[in-house]
């Protein structure tokens, strides 16, 4: 009767129907997103296109340099058709290409870009009388894929190794090849005289040639090796061809046209037999492109700077709709079903089920004080678990590692007074496919989790013990990513704290200087577009402002260096101290690894949310 009464709000079908019994709903949670990834894959229509759209998604966005072309002595090669030179020429300021050029006894009869530089009809178009120049791209090596300062190899081709340090800085090993292709098409649209300029692509050269000739009118008609790629299977590729909003094939052609695009290799034939040697140049295009890398993290600093100074709450919307992705508003009813299932000194917890769309759900624990007095509202506080995490590893725990990390936080909190919310999030059991999934759509596993907590608030705000206007956020590890990406944007929560994750994260991103980077780990589901010249953590946490934010950082956590932390924490203190804001933001050291500490945080909480 007390629990009828104390639950009056909820709908009557919520204990009416309850849920079906599941042997593992983080498991179904994340079937179920790819099967709506899946579904909307097959459901997406071709509509127009611009050039500068292309641009950005490939991240071919830099300003290409003058026609150059430096030609090596003496020649690699020569026949009674043509020689062979090994050639380098620039990209765009501070990035150069490299690869060979193929000069014809006579007057050119043509001329073509090749891409890659092992393609063979580079050969064949030059014995039949074309200029040529073959474009050596990244490969799928692993050779210089290393850091030298560490002397520790990345175990990643060099093609994805350029692809996890672009991504965040809006640049693809695509664009970098693309425009590689590009300027070497332009310096052979200066040559006399004229003659038609060709494009020829293989392998991974069939994209950087295709995006060429839909970027610029340089070529007069491209040959592809291969067929126009289904969107149902773009998965399944190399990660390095994860685009993120990819444009069909289809859609560039039509960026082409009316030039021909031809889907086969453009001469066949006999190979001619030539022997040489042409010049290793990775390392050195391995070293250029980190170069580059290195010069953006250092100007995106200070562009989102300026950015946010600018634009301010707005860029909440920009990190939704332009990095994160948002999901359409929830189509189905919200349907929350709970069971009670856990009992605790001074508190009961009930498993929570409630639908968003089709296939997608959330689902956490929710703990409740006993005791509670009729009418009388609690704080909440959503706490949220990190990578491979359950709801169930934050109380009632033995010893053993999920104790160690989580410390039956969710106890202390609720034990404090709160009501508590452990959401499961989708980052657990084979969940990284979701990025690869959704990058394409312009989604990422965050535009899940945001819907998620979206559709969760709008249940737990109706809960009658729940004062809706005191709702907080705890966060560990990929629970402290969340601190960053779902309070900040959903105004609901009026306090968040950060654990065991801010971080000066671009540059942990990319760098290949520090062991802690992500280019030594399997988590590519991370790198989020173009997020470097929006916002990094310190901005992330601004958007919280004028609600309470705090860190909470172990000396020993791995994750990063208490210097790197500090340095990024240093811009919100000055921002909220400069905004007057400064008693509702702080960072708590303690003397620990990767875990909750949850100290200051409580007492954090205890001040912000009013117990």
């Amino acid at each position: 009767m007390r629990q009828g009464l104390l639950w009056a709000g909820l709908a009557a079908a919520a204990w009416a129907q309850p849920p079906t019994p599941s042997p593992d709903p983080a498991l179904e949670m994340v079937e179920g997103i790819k099967r709506w990834l899946l579904k909307a894959t097959e459901r997406q229509r071709d509509l127009p296109v611009s050039r500068e759209r292309l641009r950005f998604v490939i991240g071919a966005v830099d300003q290409l340099a003058a026609p150059a072309m430096e030609l090596a002595h003496p020649a690699l090669a020569r026949t009674g058709a043509f020689e062979i030179r090994a050639a380098r020429w620039a990209v765009f300021d501070g990035y150069s290409a490299a690869g060979l050029h193929f000069k014809p006894k006579g007057a050119a009869k043509c001329r073509a870009v090749v891409a890659p530089e092992s393609n063979g009809a580079a050969l064949r178009l030059a014995a039949r009388g074309c200029e040529v120049v073959a474009v050596s791209l990244f490969d799928h090596e692993q050779t210089y894929a290393v850091s030298e300062m560490l002397n520790r190899p990345t175990k990643l081709s060099h093609r994805e190794l350029v692809y996890r340090m672009a991504f965040p800085l809006g640049r693809h090993p695509v664009g970098y090849d693309t425009q590689a292709v590009l300027a070497a098409a332009r310096w052979l649209n200066t040559q006399q005289p004229p003659v038609p300029l060709w494009g020829a692509g293989a392998g991974d050269g069939v994209l950087a040639v295709l995006y060429a000739a839909a970027l610029d009118e340089a070529f007069d008609e491209i040959w592809l090796d291969a067929q126009p790629r289904d969107p149902k299977l773009l998965h399944k590729e190399p990660l390095d061809r994860n685009v993120f909003g990819w444009i069909p094939d289809s859609q560039v052609a039509a960026l082409v046209a009316p030039r021909k695009i031809h889907w086969a290799s453009p001469v066949g034939g006999v190979l001619p037999q030539v022997k040489f040697a042409a010049p290793d140049r990775r390392r050195e295009q391995m070293r250029a492109v980190a170069a580059h890398i290195g010069r953006l993290v250092v100007k995106s600093e200070a562009a989102r700077s300026v950015r946010f100074s600018k634009e301010g709450p707005a860029l909440k919307r920009v990190l939704w709709d332009q990095v994160f992705g948002r999901l359409p508003a929830a189509s189905v009813p919200l349907n929350a079903r709970l069971s009670r299932a856990y009992s605790g000194d001074g508190y009961e917890g009930f498993d929570v089920w409630f639908d968003v769309h089709q296939d997608v759900f959330g689902y956490g624990v929710l703990l409740r004080p006993l005791g509670l007095k009729p009418g009388e509202k609690r704080p909440l506080v959503v706490l949220q678990h990190g990578l491979q995490g359950r709801p169930q590893w934050l109380f009632q725990q033995p010893p053993g590692r999920p104790l160690d990390v989580y410390s039956n936080y969710g106890e202390t909190l609720v034990r404090a007074g709160f009501l508590v919310y452990i959401p499961q999030n989708p980052y657990i059991h084979d969940f990284r496919p979701i990025a690869r999934l959704a990058n394409p759509l312009g989604l990422s596993l965050y535009s899940f989790i945001l819907a998620q907590y979206e559709r969760m608030l709008e249940w737990l705000a109706a809960l009658p013990e729940v004062d809706a206007e005191r709702i907080g956020f705890y966060g560990l590890s990929y629970g402290g990513k969340t601190a960053l990406r779902v309070p900040p944007l959903l105004a609901r929560f009026k306090a968040a704290v950060c654990a065991g994750d801010f971080n000066e994260w671009i540059r942990k991103l990319v760098t290949l200087d520090y062991n802690f980077s992500y280019v030594f780990t399997v988590e590519y589901e991370l790198l989020e577009w173009n997020l470097a010249w929006v916002a990094s953590h310190a901005e992330m946490a601004q958007l919280m402002a004028p609600r309470p934010f705090m860190v909470e950082r172990g000396h020993r956590d791995a994750v990063g260096a208490d210097e790197w932390v500090e340095y990024e924490y240093a811009k919100v203190r000055r921002f909220y101290d400069e905004a007057g804001l400064g008693d509702r933001t702080g960072i708590a050291f303690f003397n620990g690894p990767h875990k909750i500490d949850g100290v200051a945080a409580l007492e954090f909480l205890k001040k912000w949310l009013g117990r």
